[in-house]
């Protein structure tokens, strides 16, 4: 099952896609896009050019019950030859990708309360669109971390096909103000392509580009020397985490950003990620 909604303003534009439950337990910009629709449809928001398609809720049997997935990763399995079940799914969304201009895929998670946008573009029109979004932190070369697995997402299938493209999490699952976030990111790259007329102040915020450079895999019998948070600056030998068995300690060889920490996570998966700042372009 799929809902989606369509507003066409009738005038040549841009066609822009919004994403949300591609995760069937983050919430926060399917009720954005209702919002969203609810301002359309009471001429709270006009249509200035070109068109609007929303799919608030992708992943829908996952959302239903409140899970991240079912039996896939739908975020993982575009441009798979499966034909069946989520499948079908991943296949009718990337029909919709193919027919837009622009993909904003919105998510949240469940661990810390900082929204982050991630540019695997760092194009001009792309990075105009993220300058015009209310959210601090930038990530670049996200995607360069994972060059060696078979597997896309949203917006790496759109890459694929020429197609612009940003993910944003829209801070914390279910939290209200992940709402405010999502509708204000939506506001603004609507309003970055001109499709709709202002009618509300975004404020803008300085924003920091920070570039992948380190993931970090829980090794065995090592725990984090501090209670990590996300965006915690980690200074030039500052001990990041040590080995409960041997005591020994590992130490930065840099000054980093950490990024999404995670002390109960399983051996050999991700454990956090180091990031550097840079120059904001």
């Amino acid at each position: 099952m799929q809902i989606s909604y369509s507003f066409d303003s009738g005038i040549a534009g841009k066609h822009i896609l919004i994403l949300w439950s591609i995760h069937g337990d983050e919430v926060c910009g399917s009720m954005a896009i209702e919002r969203l629709r609810e301002d359309i449809i009471q001429w709270n928001i006009t249509l200035i050019s070109g068109k609007i398609t929303c799919i608030p809720y992708a992943n829908y049997e996952a959302y239903r019950e409140k899970k991240r997935q079912i039996t896939h990763n739908l975020n993982r399995i575009f441009w798979q030859d499966e034909q069946w079940g989520i499948h079908d799914t991943a296949r009718y969304i990337e029909s919709l990708i193919l027919q837009s201009d622009f993909v904003l895929d919105l998510h949240s998670f469940s661990a810390w309360k900082e929204a982050f946008i991630f540019n695997d573009y760092n194009t001009e029109e792309v990075n105009t669109i993220i300058h015009s979004i209310p959210i601090e932190h930038v990530m670049i070369w996200w995607t360069e971390l994972y060059t060696w697995l078979q597997e896309l997402d949203t917006i790496g299938f759109a890459k694929k096909n020429n197609i612009p493209g940003i993910t944003i999490e829209c801070w914390q699952n279910e939290d209200s103000q992940s709402i405010d976030t999502a509708y204000a990111c939506i506001f603004s790259a609507l309003k970055s392509y001109n499709i709709i007329k202002e009618w509300e102040n975004v404020l803008h915020k300085n924003q920091i580009w920070i570039s992948v450079d380190t993931i970090i895999r829980k090794q065995e019998d090592f725990i984090f020397i501090n209670a990590w948070k996300n965006f915690d600056p980690i200074e030039k030998d500052e001990i990041i985490w040590k080995n409960l068995i041997s005591h020994k300690s590992i130490s930065s060889p840099y000054t980093w950003l950490i990024i999404m920490p995670n002390s109960s996570v399983e051996n050999w998966w991700e454990w956090c990620y180091l990031w550097k700042i840079i120059t904001n372009p």
